[in-house]
Formats: C-alpha cells, structure tokens, sequence
C-alpha cells in the first residue's frame, strides 16, 4: 500500500481515480470551501450533469461564484474545446488578480 493511500482522506487523493475511487459525495465537503471558484463542465457531460452541478453549487454561493456549461462537450471539455477553457481561465485569473 503506498504512503498517501494511508493518509488521512486519502481515498481522496488524485491518484486514486487510477483505482477508481474518483467519486465521494463532494455535498458533504462544498460548505468547506474558501478558494473563490469557477466550475467548467460540459454541457453533455454524463458523470456530472449541469443541473447537479449547479444545485452543487448553491450550497456554498460565496466561494463557487459561476457554473459554465460548455456546449457541444462532454464529462472533457478541457480535452474536447481546450481554446475556450483556456479563455476561460484567463477571464477567471484576470478577475482575480491580486495587485501587489
């Protein structure tokens, strides 16, 4: 067994969708987050459904600010329109750049 899996939460970890152990009920852990943040997805994606994300969303409305659907995407929209998640990333680091 290797160190991280033994972690504490460590079924959490990003290598552990290598097991497949990618889904956890993330409704018990959005009230937690601080960090202001955009989620993408695709508008056809079949693991995470927009509508299920948004309501996901709703429960912590101070850190998760926008749900963007892409369209014509599916559960990859990164891999899928790489050109549009890219300006999407530069609007959000735009927006939320700190000046020194």
């Amino acid at each position: 067994m290797s160190a991280n899996r033994r972690q504490y939460t460590a079924e959490y970890a990003a290598l552990a969708s290598l097991n497949g152990d990618i889904s956890f009920d993330l409704a018990h852990y959005i009230g937690q987050l601080q960090t202001p943040t955009t989620v993408v997805l695709g508008a056809g994606s079949r693991f995470s459904a927009p509508a299920l994300v948004k309501r996901l969303a709703s429960l912590n409305p101070n850190a998760v600010q926008r749900v963007i659907e892409i369209p014509d995407s599916g559960v990859l929209p990164h891999l899928e329109h790489p050109a549009v998640v890219v300006g999407l990333l530069r609007q959000f680091l735009a927006a939320h750049r700190q000046e020194p």
